[in-house]
Formats: structure tokens, sequence, C-alpha cells
């Protein structure tokens, strides 16, 4: 990310770069190395601290060029503000490349170029953060992860209940 931002700014100089979390290695001291006001490094956040939603609402899109992620549920909760998502290509993210978001080898020349392309094009950035925003109502709301986790009890668990007590 720290690579992209200066291929970012030779077309858009004033875009902002937001670090939110906790540092690894040595980033904190390349995060500070760069002496640009441009970039804001932010310590690591508790979840429900407001600050990580508001820079969330802040921000035009979010990029996690990780190789590391799970499912993905800081994407989940971009897509709850409405924002398109930039992620490395690996297994069980719930992006769809091009349609929520983009998928990306880790390099900082193709995380440049999505930046630069969301940028330029607000409309279909806005319409992929919007798309990204009915999966979460679709797929992530409360009651579909109630019946996703009573389907995989039905199914591994011997003689599991076939109703549930909880209802919404």
């Amino acid at each position: 990310m720290l690579a992209a931002a200066p291929l970012v700014w030779a077309k858009y100089p004033e875009t902002s770069f937001v670090f939110i979390g906790p540092h690894y290695g040595t980033t904190r001291e390349q995060i500070l190395s760069l002496r640009d006001e441009r970039i804001v490094d932010i310590p690591r956040v508790d979840a429900m601290d407001p600050l990580k939603a508001s820079a969330l609402a802040a921000a035009d899109l979010f990029a996690l060029p990780s190789r590391q992620e799970g499912i993905g549920g800081v994407y989940i909760e971009a897509w709850a503000m409405k924002k398109p998502v930039i992620a490395c290509r690996i297994p069980y993210l719930v992006i769809e490349d091009g349609v929520d978001g983009f998928l990306i080898p880790q390099e900082a020349g193709a995380l440049a170029d999505k930046i630069i392309w969301l940028l330029d094009h607000p409309r279909e950035a806005h319409a992929m953060g919007q798309r990204g925003y009915q999966k979460v109502l679709d797929e992530y709301n409360w009651k579909m992860i109630v019946e996703r986790i009573e389907a995989f009890y039905r199914q591994h668990v011997p003689h599991a209940p076939e109703a549930s007590t909880i209802h919404f």
C-alpha cells in the first residue's frame, strides 16, 4: 500500500491514505519515513471504536491487499458503508472481482491501477459499493447467519435439534 501511494499521487495528488490497525515488523517506521501528511496512521482500534466507522464512512474506497485474510470480515464492514473494495486474490474471500470490488496480485502497481480506476470511475465505484451493500443485506444478516449455522449443525452433529428457539 505504501508503495502504491506515490503511483496514485502522480494522477491524484490530493489523495489521502489512511492506515488503521496493528503494525507488523517495521511497518510503523516505513509509514513514518514517508513524512507525508497525506498518510494518516491510526494505531489499532477496537472493532466498536467510532473512529473506524468514521474512517470507512469518509473513504472513497477500502483496500486491504493482504495475503492472509480469512473470510474477509473487514470487506463486509466496508460494504456495509457502501464502499468498493480491493483485496488480494486469495482463497475464501467473498469478493466478486469486478462486481463488488477487485481482486489483485499483491503488488503496488496493480493496487495503484485499481485505486486510480475507482477514482476515475466514480459511478462504477458507487455501483460496486452498492452491490457489496446489497450482499451484506442478503447474505450477512443475522437471520441468514443463524440459518447457516443451524444447517451446519444438522448436517454434522448427530441428533441436532430440528427446530430453533431463535426467531426473527
